[in-house]
């Protein structure tokens, strides 16, 4: 099945989050997961890619020094407190794997915040790719795809959050928002189900 008007949006697919020894690997209750995820996602990027949809990467950077967080608490105080996702840093560089998606893989910089269309031109790029459904993807799922999609269903996108490629910090978090609060706007559903029944 074509997947014309579909597009794949991950949220930050970076190395301070995916790599072995990411520094935010130990926020996660079951480190296994970050890899889980990473595989889920990957494998869900390469089937968007074979049915002509369309695949985004839009990944969180700051300038070094991280000006952009005014923040004393929460995730962005983490991140500046860490020194994570620094422009020019190594770990704010996509994931080695990310590779195997080009040459249709689009990267859309200028996000740094949890919203994915905030400075990134993302709604226009969807707009004239004629996208009408996004599938939700990347980390982390209680900042960065909650706020995402919550801003693509007011701007009129069907939204689907692909459950197994979204990296939560603990189980117990991860079945809140996919049982209790992305179903007020949004699809919860594992990506193999999802891509079975479109078959």
């Amino acid at each position: 099945m074509a997947l014309e008007s579909t597009a794949l949006i991950m949220l930050g697919m970076q190395r301070d989050q995916f790599d072995p020894d990411a520094p935010t690997r130990s926020l996660i209750e079951d480190p296994d997961m970050v890899d889980q995820v990473h595989d889920a996602l990957l494998v869900a990027g390469e089937y968007v890619r074979r049915h002509d949809g369309m695949v985004i990467h839009v990944p969180i950077r700051f300038a070094p020094g991280h000006p952009e967080i005014n923040q004393e608490l929460g995730f962005l105080a983490t991140i500046k407190q860490q020194g994570l996702l620094e422009e020019g840093k190594p770990g704010a560089e996509p994931i080695p794997s990310m590779a195997q998606l080009e040459p249709e893989l689009i990267t859309l910089s200028g996000r740094t915040g949890f919203n994915g269309f905030r400075n990134t031109g993302l709604d226009t790029m969807l707009g004239e790719g004629r996208i009408q459904r996004i599938l939700l993807a990347g980390s982390p799922t209680v900042a960065c795809v909650d706020s995402t999609a919550r801003t693509a269903y007011e701007l009129g996108y069907e939204v689907v959050i692909l459950s197994d490629c979204i990296l939560s910090r603990s189980t117990v978090e991860h079945s809140l928002y996919c049982n209790s609060v992305f179903p007020h706007y949004a699809n919860p559903i594992l990506s193999t189900t999802l891509f079975e029944q479109m078959a």
